[in-house]
């Protein structure tokens, strides 16, 4: 193989490819995750970074490389026994070709940091972490790296994720939900997959806003039920309400699940990874044997368009959605709002509370406790002030 001399543009601050026309040369360029060309020079162009020189070793080799020009100033931040290991990583990295896998990671990281998100993922899929978390993570932490495009992540330190934050707060202008999910990520990326000290990444988190849960009224509810003409559409909102499920357990509910003999419905491996056991109305068991009847699902209750596979959360979501916008509801609320006006019509109704953080299976009772301060059961009771003034028809 050919070599390639690597000069600086120092008008855009990159490092300029040029080599005499060679198929493996060409080949190999493919895998560049940062590689540019540049149609005013007419040449690849890399950034002027410590990490493009490490892509370019562990590609082609030391002795395939003629550096031309000075070398960038984070190169000398680290060993030559670190750079080493760095590219002995890549190396193998970079023999999985890289230029098949076509992931959005690929297209903005270094390879090295493609592989740190590539192992955080692994990490997760060991634990067992569900699916939704390991996608929130890999989100957060594919934009946390793209942040610092030419460092190698576990060299970061607590400053420079602080700084990442508050760009968060004041430009991106995250909410308090995404900012701590970006905390988490990075958390476990450094404290589990890494071992770094907690004590190393301890960062604040901002207060969250008290809000309170939002519910429908029996009225609403029954308005929504009555929007909907399909069966198999009803039926997913009549798991939503009459059982308090999540949507995600609506998708993964088997025809086993449903136990006809002690009329309760068993929801295995919900959030958290728990187990637990809700009820199984009179209504709802005639409700699904009509729809089993019309239907004839084979193994999920709910099955999408392929045979075998579960409906998907997504179409119940937009279920609900259109069920709301034509029953004329305006509230901005999903369809775990139905979730949440089971608990609270409940407690509304004098069910235990704690037999109401069972059935939704919260893991503490502060969860369900937020459904008593939006029940109307006892403020009802309460005469307002007003109705007391002693007012004459005159003054009115």
């Amino acid at each position: 193989m050919k070599k390639i001399r690597v000069d600086l543009d120092e008008q855009v601050e990159r490092f300029i490819l040029s080599y005499w026309p060679d198929k493996a040369i060409k080949a190999r360029l493919a895998l560049l995750p940062m590689r540019r060309w540049s149609k005013r020079l007419e040449y690849w162009t890399l950034p002027y970074s410590a990490a493009s020189l490490e892509d370019l070793i562990a590609i082609f080799g030391k002795r395939n490389i003629e550096v031309r020009c000075k070398l960038p100033a984070d190169w000398w931040l680290v060993s030559a026994k670190e750079h080493q290991y760095v590219i002995e990583q890549k190396r193998m990295l970079f023999k999985e070709r890289f230029e098949q896998i076509k992931s959005n990671a690929q297209k903005h990281l270094s390879a090295y940091q493609y592989k740190e998100l590539q192992r955080a993922v692994q990490h997760m899929e060991l634990r067992s972490y569900s699916q939704a978390t390991i996608k929130c993570y890999k989100s957060e932490l594919l934009r946390f790296f793209k942040y610092y495009p030419h460092q190698v992540p576990e060299k970061i330190n607590v400053g420079a994720v602080e700084a990442y934050l508050l760009h968060l707060l004041r430009v991106e202008r995250v909410s308090s939900t995404r900012y701590n999910q970006a905390i988490n990520a990075i958390r476990y990326f450094y404290q589990e997959v890494h071992h770094f000290e907690k004590r190393r990444f301890d960062i604040g988190r901002p207060r969250k806003p008290k809000q309170q849960v939002k519910v429908l009224s029996k009225g609403e509810v029954m308005r929504i039920f009555d929007a909907v003409e399909n069966v198999k559409h009803r039926l997913v909102l009549f798991l939503a309400y009459a059982a308090g499920l999540r949507v995600s357990e609506i998708s993964n509910l088997q025809l086993e699940h449903i136990d006809t003999e002690r009329m309760v419905i068993y929801i295995l491996a919900g959030k958290g990874k728990k187990d637990r056991t809700v009820m199984l109305s009179d209504r709802l068991l005639d409700e699904l044997r009509s729809y089993y009847k019309l239907y004839r699902p084979k193994n999920y209750i709910f099955e999408g368009q392929r045979a075998g596979e579960p409906y998907s959360v997504r179409s119940m979501q937009a279920v609900f959605s259109r069920a709301r916008d034509k029953a004329d509801v305006n509230k901005r609320v999903g369809i775990h709002v139905l979730r949440h006006s089971f608990a609270t019509h409940l407690i509304e109704e004098g069910t235990d509370i704690s037999f109401v953080q069972q059935l939704l299976g919260h893991g503490s009772i502060k969860t369900t406790v937020k459904y008593i301060h939006v029940s109307k059961r006892d403020i009802k009771k309460i005469r307002s002030p007003f109705d007391s003034l002693d007012m004459g028809e005159e003054k009115l």
